[in-house]
């Protein structure tokens, strides 16, 4: 028994360890803006720091009633995110390092890179307020798709006590159209909820909506939980399943980073 003394002692260190540490900075979302998982919150990386993140998306094929429908997808998103000063940020994103064609049925098939300014509010405060502006750029194995740029801004604003923290953004989307359709431009709701369970460890619900991009192929939303686990101080484990809302949305979605 005396001989396992010396692995329990540790393992008992290790645990304590990690969950007794320095509390967790601003991360990069998939989308490449700091936040959550998906949903970007208000505050901003820090100055000089460098965050890059890759992750992996598994979902169900939107119902979109495309030869892709019901297909499964699997796509491998990477972002770099950077601070640039107290209050402000830029970051960028690739869908997936995978090239396999899986980017229109995973819904989340575009290049993004964009700013992100805190407007109100420091570091710090208990309500923090920001302004954020992007372009996406379609990447697609369809040439009539691929190409495609739209540009979104929004307005983020964050509540945070302590632990808890809650989230919401609205912004509106101009969307480039192919010759064949034509795209309408959409309002984007979103925001989620965050609690600190430990100091390493954050619960995480999300919520997105979107209004029709084409009529009469319903409003794009998911739910998403998950957590956020810093193993060190500079490398995190995400974790997150999400489910569709609507038939323009996958009806599952894994995402792991």
């Amino acid at each position: 028994m005396l001989r396992f003394m010396p692995l329990f002692c540790f393992c008992l260190v290790l645990c304590f360890s990690l969950l007794a540490s320095a509390p967790a900075q601003a991360m990069s979302t998939q989308m490449g803006d700091t936040g959550m998982l998906s949903q970007p919150t208000a505050q901003t990386l820090n100055e000089g720091n460098i965050c890059v993140g890759v992750w992996a998306n598994c979902s169900d094929g939107i119902d979109d009633g495309s030869s892709l429908s019901g297909d499964s997808s699997l796509i491998i998103p990477t972002t770099i995110t950077m601070g640039l000063g107290t209050f402000m940020e830029t970051y960028g994103s690739y869908p997936n390092l995978l090239f396999n064609g899986d980017e229109d049925s995973s819904g989340r098939g575009f290049a993004s890179a964009g700013f992100k300014f805190r407007v109100y509010g420091k570091r710090s405060d208990n309500f923090r307020l920001a302004v954020n502006m992007k372009g996406r750029r379609s990447v697609s194995d369809d040439p009539e798709l691929d190409g495609l740029t739209d540009y979104v801004s929004q307005f983020i604003a964050t509540i945070k006590r302590d632990t808890f923290a809650i989230h919401a953004n609205a912004g509106y989307a101009f969307n480039d159209s192919p010759a064949s359709i034509a795209y309408d431009d959409q309002i984007l709701v979103g925001g989620g909820i965050e609690y600190s369970l430990a100091t390493r460890l954050r619960l995480i619900t999300e919520f997105s909506l979107e209004t029709e991009k084409v009529s009469g192929l319903g409003e794009p939303s998911e739910v998403t939980a998950g957590f956020q686990y810093y193993i060190t101080p500079h490398l995190t484990m995400n974790l997150g399943g999400s489910i569709g809302l609507s038939e323009a949305s996958p009806d599952w979605r894994v995402l792991l980073g």
